[in-house]
C-alpha cells in the first residue's frame, strides 16, 4: 500500500507541475495531501479486513485487472506532445486559447 501512496503522490506532483494552471496549484495540492492522508489510514484497514475474510489471493485477483486497465489507459493517451508545455497542448486540443 505504501507504493500506491507513493504513486498517487508522484501523479499529483506531475499533474500540478505540468498540467494544472498556476491559480489551481494550492487547491490541488491541498486536496492531494488530504486524499493521501485518508488513503494512508483507510487502505491498511481495508486490506486487513479483506485479507482476513478473502485470503491473500485477492491481491492478485485485483492486481490483474488493475494492470490491464493501466495498459489500456496508456495506449489511449495522446501522442506527439513534443515541445512546449503539456498544458498548452491540452488547451489546444480542447480549443482553449
Amino acid at each position: 500500500m505504501d507504493s500506491a501512496t507513493f504513486a498517487f503522490a508522484t501523479a499529483l506532483t506531475t499533474y500540478v507541475g505540468k498540467l494544472a494552471p498556476q491559480s489551481e496549484h494550492t487547491p490541488t495540492l491541498s486536496m492531494g495531501v488530504a486524499m493521501n492522508h485518508i488513503d494512508s489510514v483507510t487502505m491498511p484497514f481495508v486490506g486487513g479486513v479483506r485479507g482476513s475474510t478473502m485470503g491473500y489471493r485477492w491481491v492478485f485477483l485485483i492486481g490483474i485487472p488493475a494492470a490491464a486497465a493501466s495498459i489500456a489507459i496508456l495506449l489511449h493517451l495522446p501522442r506527439g506532445l513534443v515541445g512546449g508545455h503539456p498544458g498548452e497542448e491540452a488547451a489546444r486540443l480542447r480549443g482553449v486559447q
